[in-house]
């Protein structure tokens, strides 16, 4: 089952991910000064800055299948990459 996950004004979807983008839905989300997906042991997998300013996705092509954190200037939302 696809699903929608809902945090801080913020939503992600896919979730789980099946292809190579993670789609953010929000208020002021041009407004987002950084992103950063961590996995669950803590470790950074990628960042990026400013990246919603022409866009609305995340490109999650180089992460390998498993529960991710995706941090939007210091909230967090959890999703699964297949």
């Amino acid at each position: 089952m696809i699903g929608f996950y809902s945090e801080n004004n913020w939503s992600v979807y896919p979730n789980p991910v099946v292809g190579n983008s993670l789609y953010v839905e929000g208020k002021q989300l041009e407004n987002v000064q950084e992103i950063s997906v961590f996995d669950l042991s803590g470790k950074l997998g990628q960042q990026e800055s400013r990246p919603f300013k022409n866009k609305n996705k995340v490109n999650v092509q180089n992460l390998k299948p498993g529960v991710y954190i995706l941090n939007i200037d210091h909230k967090s939302l959890k999703f699964i990459k297949k």
